[in-house]
């Protein structure tokens, strides 16, 4: 009897422990963030047209003005293909005089979007608030100058206390 219970014992250890190693060995699962956040509102899109790359590198910018009295913005940044596929983007937090960038390198036809939002609890107390993209082409292999795209086109959405 003695052994049948160190036995017991025993294999109760051995499932614990293949328990133990497979959950350390499961893979963790990242939910991607939402866009806009859950506490803030869409506040704007910027969409630019379609372009072509040859192998090289697109390059898109997102600036906000430098008005310190103002709270950060958030963006979500993109490059779209022809058929309407994201294929690569970025969410970023831009504060007052930062900016942020998104890099893309391939092959194809892609244009730029950004999607601004803005925390719900904001109070725009001035009218300069202004976000600037702008977006170019470059060869990383070549000292070549970059090709500037014209840059997307913004539009605020919702009124804007003024």
């Amino acid at each position: 009897m003695v052994w049948t219970i160190a036995t017991k014992r025993g294999a109760l250890a051995l499932l614990l422990t293949g328990a133990v190693a497979g959950v350390a060995g499961a893979q963790v699962i990242v939910t991607p963030r939402p866009f806009p956040p859950l506490d803030a509102r869409s506040a704007g899109f910027c969409n630019g047209g379609l372009f072509t790359l040859t192998g090289n590198t697109a390059r898109l910018y997102v600036a906000l003005d430098a008005d310190s009295s103002e709270s950060n913005i958030f963006v979500l940044m993109r490059f779209i293909n022809h058929v309407g596929k994201v294929v690569k983007s970025k969410i970023a937090e831009i504060s007052p005089g930062g900016s942020s960038m998104l890099d893309y390198s391939g092959i194809g036809v892609v244009r730029p979007q950004v999607q601004l939002a803005e925390l719900s609890l904001n109070f725009i107390s001035t009218d300069r608030r202004t976000v600037v993209p702008s977006a170019e082409i470059f060869d990383v292999d070549n000292l070549t100058a970059p090709t500037v795209i014209p840059p997307p086109v913004c539009t605020v959405v919702g009124p804007r206390p003024g």
